[in-house]
């Protein structure tokens, strides 16, 4: 089984050919946007995304926070790292900010490896 670490910054290496073919970590990358985001769209950053080439994993589907939509997210995948990317309902560029509980409920869920 492959060593699994969080890096966001290594998701552009691992895109990389010569990397995924010497590599054997998994690793983990989370993104999220505040779908009223101005600055940076969040489908500017699906856009991004996609131009890595990475299969979808888990197909869009709503988040839910206290009984509410709270975002939607997607997940891709291929053999050495794993993408969620997670949009924030009416939140802003600064998600945390514009949706306290709901980030809050996000992020912990992440890192509880608990389905968001």
């Amino acid at each position: 089984m492959a060593h699994q670490h969080s890096c966001f910054s290594c998701l552009a290496i691992a895109a990389s050919a010569r990397h995924t073919e010497t590599c054997s970590l998994l690793i983990l990358t989370f993104h999220f946007s505040g779908d009223h985001d101005i600055s940076i769209p969040w489908i500017a950053t699906l856009g991004w995304i996609e131009s890595l080439g990475v299969s979808v994993f888990d197909a869009w589907r709503a988040w839910y926070h206290d009984g509410q939509i709270a975002g939607y997210q997607v997940k891709f995948m291929n053999d050495h790292f794993r993408l969620t990317y997670v949009t924030v309902k009416g939140a802003g560029h600064t998600a945390p900010e514009y949706k306290p509980k709901e980030s809050l409920a996000m992020i912990d869920r992440y890192l509880a490896r608990y389905p968001i």
